[in-house]
């Protein structure tokens, strides 16, 4: 009986064992909260947790192939799920149905009770969690802070805080500062827990948060609990955080560490009893390792950790002084991972309420996808994809990131707990595409692309950037940013058809920018054409310093604070060529086109239409660095092209259809419809997810305002209404450009003087020949400025060759008798002046000066022999035309000329007898 028991139980347990992995391999494993992980995994007897069915696939031993299958409900994940190699290849995890399954990474806190703090209604509840963050199921909630709006801003720094004083670059490095001095007229007696209050301090384009090792209530000195990354200036904005007092608003929160009581201000129609708020328990819910073909659909990502980053053990004097995060977040943790992985898909998903950034692809990840995707509500950045540079002639060159597709995905709400957080990062990534996704609500960048600063190697390549929408960017806090920002040389990456607007800048020190698209130092190679920008604090596009070969067409920009277009600034290390800038509608209102030009801002345009409703043709501002608002001037369109910034472009009003609603559909009869420029319209209205294109599991989504009105007001004009005034240099260049023309004419005419005093008014009129190729180049050495982009150079190498000539050709006439080869000899001249022009873009340095200076030196020296002859010439007797013909060579200047008008008079008088016969005979 016995042994008969055992067997049945023996085939029971091998059944059931045979059962499990068939199940894995079958089509679906179904998992449900209320279900049980030694179930089946069946519909009706569904796994209870993600964890074991992973554990089933890979216990199923199948290469390839597998669903989960998640019904609605909330699946709490208080250790990430790991996806390794060990998972078979090609798995879908997704809802089922129209359900919701939700990972989360926060466990309910309830039980609270009604109290009072500081006078305020609050509930309160003591919880043994310790957690940065805490979620709320319908909004969003925050630490209180001091002050409640607003911010301060740094009385001064010491020197004796700095723990290395010698390094004065903010931009790159931490002078090592560990405090600062406050207005202890602002910030008052200082706090009762100032153990756990956080300072906020922005620096352009990085916020620095730390908690705050101490407050001196009688000096105003803050001291800092960690070493600032960036220098700390008197000006700088900062504020404090999770101050207890400062609790007194709906929705702030407030831990206290040393007994564990929670306390939070409830919203009008909230009772204790009833409220559930979420504390996280994790910074991480997934973590993705050597997969391929794994897919998530339907699936709520939620409620994670967010913690300070921490400088790598391998950054040096970073990690020895615990010095944050230097940019954009990139040090930040995400709450997914990836890395190592293939075809890794996120598709219909949300994901909100997350400390940190969101998802994160670290390296060696191809043909990836991020689609219809709900990001809200997000710590730090969205969605960052960040590869390694990897050198194409590597041994691991295969693992450089490409083929990913970030498309019709709804960001909004990002960089909550680090403001300098991006919503779509994309660093060291090629071949791949982000198009039709609406970013916005964020304090710095919407968009960024790249990560090299200078023309050094980087991976970054062939990226398409489409019909994305992208506003309320920035928002006052940190500058240095765009809507887009671009960064080091990208063959084949295109941005087109974006719709960007409202970004704006910091009020601080040191804060600037707030572009449209923004290519930072070293970009190069971008196709940027038929996007829409407005609305933005500083410039529509902006590009930075040594930039080139960008090509700019068919954009339309407006109502920018700033300027319209910024070519590109002459710091020192420009390069010969910034862009094309062509077909384009820049239009402003009280504020300059074109900005910042250069003697090294070196680019080509033409068929643009430049507008300013509020002052016509004066469409241009002065060069200097975007920041010196108080150093702008505003000069004229006719001082633009003189100065040759713009030559074939058109001034006149584009005839949006309202402008002050901010729809810029060209109306008929508008400049840009008439052929005049080679502009493209486009339907801006497509930009952002695309139309019939749902978001996320289900939530309701409505597209994004194409056509709104920001308020600039509270950023300072670009420029005064000063008229433009040359500097030295361009005085310098104005003078080279027109005085040689000067001065050969007024030689022609000396020469023609001279020539009546010497032979007679006959003489002279034959002598007036020899001043027309003089006053040809006359004409042609300004003309060059007004031919189109990219035969104005070869233009004006024509024109110096022509003007050689002429001037040789003068030099003859004036100062000697010579044989004709000395024509050729001055056309070699001029084709060697012309061809030194050329090569400027080898050499990178301004040629066209020099040669004018040189250009003025030759017209003066044959404006002096020209001058010269009229005052010899000047009270002698003219000779009567019936006089002999002198013969000889002169020994002096006067002579060399009286040879050369003599034999044009000899030939004259040989002449006239054969005219008087022929005419005789036709008598």
């Amino acid at each position: 009986m016995f042994k008969r028991f055992t067997g049945i139980l023996i085939i029971l347990a091998l059944g059931l064992a045979l059962l499990i992995p068939a199940a894995a391999q079958g089509e679906a494993l179904y998992v449900a909260p209320d279900g049980d992980d030694g179930a089946a995994g069946t519909v009706s007897d569904p796994l209870a947790t993600p964890a074991e069915a992973l554990e089933r696939l890979k216990r199923s031993g199948a290469a390839e192939g597998g669903v989960v299958i998640l019904r609605g409900g909330t699946y709490t994940l208080a250790e990430p799920l790991i996806l390794d190699g060990a998972v078979p290849g090609g798995v879908t995890f997704k809802a089922y149905g129209d359900e919701t399954p939700v990972f989360t990474a926060s466990v309910p806190v309830t039980g609270f009770t009604e109290t009072e703090v500081g006078g305020v209604r609050a509930f309160s509840v003591h919880t043994d969690l310790r957690f940065n963050a805490l979620y709320h199921p319908d909004r969003t909630i925050r630490t209180p802070r001091y002050p409640q709006t607003g911010s301060f801003t740094v009385k001064s720094v010491s020197r004796e805080d700095e723990r290395f004083p010698g390094n004065k670059g903010w931009w790159d490095a931490s002078n090592g500062c560990v405090a600062f001095y406050a207005d202890t007229g602002e910030v008052g007696a200082g706090f009762s827990r100032p153990d756990e209050v956080y300072c906020r301090i922005t620096h352009a384009w990085l916020d620095e948060i730390a908690l705050i090792g101490g407050y001196d209530a009688a000096t105003g000195r803050v001291a800092l609990g960690r070493t600032a990354t960036y220098e700390v200036k008197p000006g700088d904005v900062y504020w404090f955080e999770n101050v207890f007092e400062a609790l007194d608003e709906p929705g702030e929160w407030y831990l206290d560490g040393a007994d564990g009581t929670l306390y939070y201000v409830p919203f009008d129609g909230e009772t204790a009893a009833d409220l559930t708020l979420y504390a996280p328990v994790s910074q991480y819910l997934m973590k993705i390792d050597g997969c391929s073909g794994v897919t998530f659909s339907g699936i709520r990502f939620t409620g994670s950790e967010w913690t300070l980053a921490s400088p790598p053990e391998d950054s040096g004097t970073r990690y020895e002084y615990d010095i944050d995060a230097y940019q954009a977040s990139t040090d930040c943790d995400a709450a997914i991972e990836i890395q190592n992985a293939d075809s890794v898909s996120f598709l219909g998903c949300e994901f909100t309420d997350i400390g940190n950034t969101a998802v994160k692809f670290i390296k060696n990840c191809h043909g990836c996808r991020v689609e219809n995707c709900l990001m809200r509500r997000i710590g730090s950045s969205a969605l960052a994809i960040y590869g390694e540079n990897v050198e194409p002639d590597a041994e691991n060159a295969q693992e450089a990131m490409s083929g990913f597709t970030v498309k019709n995905n709804l960001i909004e709400a990002y960089g909550r707990n680090t403001y300098e957080s991006t919503g779509v990062h994309l660093m060291y990534v090629k071949d791949s595409e982000v198009s039709h996704n609406e970013i916005h609500d964020g304090y710095y960048t919407g968009l960024s692309c790249g990560w090299i600063w200078g023309h050094d190697y980087q991976v970054t390549e062939n990226v398409r950037i489409t019909d994305n929408l992208i506003y309320d960017i920035g928002q006052g806090w940190l500058s240095d940013l765009g809507g887009m920002y671009l960064l080091g040389e990208q063959k084949g990456t295109v941005i087109a058809r974006n719709v960007i607007y409202s970004v704006t800048r910091g009020h601080g020190v040191n804060d600037y920018g707030g572009n449209g698209i923004y290519t930072d130092a070293g970009s190069s190679y971008f196709t940027i054409e038929q996007n829409l920008i407005y609305d933005c604090a500083a410039t529509g596009i902006n590009v930075g310093g040594y930039n080139k070969d960008h090509i700019i067409r068919g954009n339309t920009v407006a109502f920018c604070k700033l300027s319209a277009f910024d070519p590109g600034r002459g710091d020192g290390l420009e390069t010969d060529h910034t862009c094309d800038c062509y077909g384009n509608i820049f239009c402003s209102d009280n504020a300059p086109v074109l900005l910042d030009v250069s003697e090294k801002a070196t680019y080509t345009e033409a068929g643009n239409l430049l507008w300013d409703t509020a002052n016509g043709a004066d469409v241009f501002g002065s060069d200097g660095y975007s920041g010196n608002y108080e150093k702008k001037t505003r000069y004229s369109f006719k001082d633009a092209n003189r100065s040759g910034y713009m030559t074939l472009d058109l001034i006149g009003d584009p005839v949006f259809a309202d402008p002050d609603g901010r729809d810029f559909t060209l109306l008929p009869g508008s400049p840009a419809l008439s052929g005049s420029i080679a502009f493209e319209p486009c339907d801006f209205t497509s930009a952002g997810v695309a139309d019939g294109e749902s978001v996320g599991c289900g939530s309701e989504w409505e597209h994004g305002p194409v056509f709104r009105k920001s308020d600039l007001s509270a950023y300072p004009e670009a420029c005064s209404q000063a008229r433009f005034s040359y500097g030295a240099l361009r005085a310098v260049r104005l003078i080279s450009l027109w005085l040689p023309a000067a001065l050969l004419i007024a030689a022609a005419l000396l020469n023609a003087v001279a020539a009546r005093r010497k032979r007679g008014v006959r003489s002279a009129k034959r002598i007036l020949p020899v001043a027309a190729p003089l006053i040809m180049a006359a004409l042609l050495w300004p003309l060059y400025r007004v031919f189109c982009a990219e035969w104005r150079m070869y233009a004006y190498a024509a024109c110096l060759a022509v003007f050689m000539i002429s001037a040789g050709a003068a030099i003859w006439l004036t100062v000697c008798r010579v044989p004709p080869r000395v024509l050729l000899i001055a056309v070699a001249v001029g084709v060697s002046f012309g061809a030194t022009y050329l090569i400027n873009n080898v050499l990178n340095i301004d040629v066209g000066l020099a040669l004018g200076v040189g250009e003025t030196v030759t017209a003066a020296v044959v404006f002096l022999c020209a001058a010269a002859r009229a005052a010899r010439t000047r009270g002698e007797r003219r000779p009567s035309r019936r006089a002999g013909t002198p013969t000889g060579v002169g020994t002096n200047l006067t002579d060399h000329y009286d040879n050369a008008a003599d034999l044009l008079f000899k030939a004259e008088a040989d002449a006239a007898p054969r005219k008087r016969r022929v005419q005789s005979k036709e008598d």
